[in-house]
Order: structure tokens, then C-alpha cells, then sequence
């Protein structure tokens, strides 16, 4: 059994986990919530609806229903660059071009998605 316990965030899991075939280990650290299936873990924020992928450093939109379907289909890292372009996630506008670049190699490379990196 799961505990949550940020009603917040339990809200959040309740929404996604309604529409989850799979089994997936969630709990919360430090106003986030955290969603990990095999080698995939998955970050929701606490205050908007948005997510993002272990080694990713952009925040997307996500709609609960679609976000558990692309867990279920091990296909988040497809609906997270899917979503970075929907209007309403953030523009993700970095002051500093050349710290985002090395800041967002860094961790592709950590994690070994070089080749899935967006700037």
C-alpha cells in the first residue's frame, strides 16, 4: 500500500493512478511527487500540473489520464517531448544559452540519453 502523505500530492497520485494498468512505486520527497517504474522515474510538482523525467531538467503540462496511458506504454520519454511544445507548459527560457546547453548535456549524458536531449 502506498502512503502519501501531502494531501496535495495524494490528490495527484489518485488521479493518475485511476487510470494505471501497471504497477508503479510512488511516493513524495520534499513537495514533490515521484513516480518510478523500472528504470523510468517521474517527477510531479505539488503547486501546478506539471511534470518532468529523472535526468530532464524541463517542466511540462500534463493531463493525468495521458500521462498514466504513456506509463502503461513505457512511453513517457515520447509524451514528455510531446508535451514541452503544448501551449500551456512553460516557455523554459534559460538567461545563460551556454549553462543550459552544459547543464542539460550533463545530465543527458549521466543517464545516458544524449540523444533524446532538447534545448
Amino acid at each position: 500500500m502506498i502512503v502519501i502523505g501531502d494531501p496535495v500530492l495524494r490528490d495527484k497520485w489518485r488521479d493518475i493512478k485511476k487510470y494505471l494498468t501497471i504497477q508503479i512505486q510512488a511516493y513524495s520527497f520534499k513537495g514533490i511527487l515521484v513516480l518510478e517504474h523500472d528504470i523510468c522515474k517521474v517527477y510531479i510538482a505539488k503547486r501546478s500540473q506539471k511534470f518532468r523525467i529523472k535526468s530532464f531538467l524541463d517542466w511540462s503540462h500534463y493531463d493525468a489520464k495521458d500521462l498514466a496511458n504513456a506509463l502503461n506504454l513505457s512511453k513517457v520519454d515520447d509524451y514528455y517531448a510531446q508535451m514541452l511544445d503544448n501551449p500551456k507548459s512553460d516557455p523554459n527560457i534559460w538567461p545563460c544559452q551556454d549553462l543550459e546547453l552544459k547543464n542539460k548535456t550533463y545530465y543527458a549524458v549521466r543517464m545516458g540519453r544524449a540523444s533524446n536531449m532538447k534545448v
